[in-house]
């Protein structure tokens, strides 16, 4: 076995459970790990548990009873890596019985997703266009200026990264510049002459 994972057991039918408890539990003792539980051949379900031996039993009697007939679990030496053991497992796996666990851990992961995005896009506004450390300016706005065709433009510039021109709030540079020249394709910051 190895140091990670010190014991196993794979693929055990519940009689092994119900008549051999004792030695099991004496086995793992008052470690943590995974445990997955089957239906036939197929995963029905994986879960983790700071305390094996009294998980598995649990599943007699809670909403996934008579759902499985076969369960393997392994001890997880360090409890800190097995909620993520069994995110990876679930994630690559996606059995039936954790389906209301993989939808939350997509829409927390999109969500977390969505704040890194959000937090670089910002970081880079504050970097490209303010010209400075982020957030060391307190200025929510930065006047910005373009010669074109012969009349000089204002705009504002916010800090969110949308921009003010002629009383109207334009979603990015490239949408405002877009309304004074006209164009369907142009590059906003080469515009503004901010990049």
């Amino acid at each position: 076995m190895s140091k990670m994972i010190p014991y196993q057991l794979h693929k055990a039918s519940i009689d092994v459970l119900l008549e051999y408890e004792k030695a099991l539990i004496d086995k793992i003792g008052d470690n943590g790990g995974i445990y997955v539980l089957y239906k036939g051949k197929k995963i029905y379900y994986i879960g983790k548990a700071i305390k094996l031996k009294q998980r598995i039993k649990q599943h007699f009697t809670d909403k996934h009873k008579n759902k499985w007939d076969h369960f393997s679990l392994y001890v997880v030496s360090d409890k800190k890596f097995i909620p993520q053991l069994e995110r990876v497992l679930i994630s690559m796996i996606k059995p039936s019985g954790n389906n209301l666990f993989y939808q939350r851990e997509i829409k927390r992961a999109e969500k977390e997703l969505k704040k890194a995005i959000s937090d670089l896009m910002q970081k880079h506004i504050d970097c490209l266009f303010y010209k400075e450390e982020p957030r060391k300016n307190k200025t929510k706005y930065k006047i910005i200026k373009k010669a074109y065709k012969g009349k000089v433009y204002t705009a504002i510039l916010n800090r969110d990264g949308t921009v003010k021109y002629k009383n109207k709030i334009y979603p990015s540079l490239t949408a405002a510049a877009k309304q004074i020249c006209k164009y369907k394709s142009i590059s906003g910051p080469r515009f503004w002459k901010l990049s």
